[in-house]
């Protein structure tokens, strides 16, 4: 059975059925995201559209466009991925829990997730600082 037909069978939504027909798996879609955030709180083009967005080009981004999924995603991803490690570092994955898989499947995991949500919370902060009106405090 193929890993979308797998999807399907457990009632994945259909985009991630469709990009795994596709060859194109989730997870890496999600990296991209990632990059695609970091990189717009520390660019100029994260307070400034730039002009490939088509109708919006030279306006300003809305100051908390950026911030919003940088801190969801920070303060949901960086617990998540140091608890799963703290957990997995002290034996709290069985074979039985972890369907026979490596603990190294998991480790590698949870190191992904939070390396991913701690590099956001540290850029977001920043992105804030930079985009405040003179007059808020």
């Amino acid at each position: 059975m193929s890993i979308a037909e797998e999807f399907t069978k457990n009632g994945a939504p259909q985009a991630l059925v469709r990009l795994e027909e596709r060859g194109i798996d989730f997870t890496a879609v999600g990296v991209l995201l990632v990059i695609t955030l970091l990189r717009a709180l520390t660019r100029p083009w994260g307070q400034i559209f730039p002009r490939w967005i088509s109708g919006l080009s030279g306006r300003r981004v809305p100051r908390w466009l950026p911030p919003s999924p940088g801190w969801a995603s920070a303060v949901a991803l960086t617990p998540y991925g140091g608890l799963g490690l703290v957990v997995t570092a002290t034996g709290g994955l069985s074979t039985a829990k972890n369907a026979g898989m490596s603990p190294w499947v998991f480790i590698i995991g949870f190191v992904n997730l939070f390396s991913k949500g701690l590099p956001l919370g540290a850029c977001t902060l920043p992105y804030q600082h930079r985009t405040k009106s003179v007059g808020q405090h």
